[in-house]
């Protein structure tokens, strides 16, 4: 039999939003805040240019691994 392979198909953590200026916005969910019970989103806006969405990947793997 062969060994499960280390990539799996995984959900995406987070999410990228083009806004009107033609900036990016990367949100990633970061729980529950235990004080209120509301969800906890981590945010970063890219601003606009040819490297954008490579610069947008970026910061979600950064910000999903904090």
């Amino acid at each position: 039999m062969a060994a499960p392979s280390a990539r799996r198909n995984r959900r995406q953590r987070g999410s990228v939003q083009e806004l009107p200026s033609g900036a990016l916005r990367v949100s990633v969910y970061a729980g529950i805040d235990p004080l209120t019970g509301g969800r906890h989103y981590l945010r970063e806006t890219i601003p606009p240019g040819p490297t954008a969405g490579a610069d947008a990947q970026k910061v979600m793997r950064r910000l999903a691994n904090q």
